[in-house]
């Protein structure tokens, strides 16, 4: 029984390291300035940055008062911040940013976004 129960644990454990090095890849792969088609699939934790136009696409996790959890980033709010759209946890959006000297993001405008529209370099 002890064995089985080892083992059951282990294959557990494997998978589960699995899935973290399989996320941790989509993210970093999703951070980069490559494009996205239109119509992929984009989960909760992701963020897809179009740093050439220093926007970004993902899925709002959590709201502060002058902080958004997006696709696993945090951005600043200010009162210069402008909202398109009311906006909850669980919509997509577009985020149009500024990139701090520490290397932190505020965000300067954002709206709602349909995921399928999705193209990174296009005038979306």
């Amino acid at each position: 029984m002890k064995k089985i129960t080892r083992q059951i644990v282990f294959v557990l454990l494997l998978a589960t390291l699995l899935v973290t090095a399989r996320a941790s890849a989509a993210i970093q792969a999703n951070n980069s300035t490559a494009g996205v088609e239109i119509g992929t699939k984009i989960n909760p934790q992701t963020i897809v940055f179009d740093k050439g136009d220093s926007d970004a696409y993902g899925i709002v996790e959590s709201m502060r008062m002058d902080t958004l959890l997006i696709g696993g980033q945090f951005f600043t709010l200010t009162s210069t911040t402008t909202f398109k759209d009311l906006l909850k946890s669980g919509d997509f959006v577009k985020v149009h940013y500024s990139l701090n000297p520490d290397g932190s993001y505020t965000i300067v405008e954002i709206e709602l976004w349909n995921a399928t529209q999705v193209s990174i370099g296009s005038s979306n």
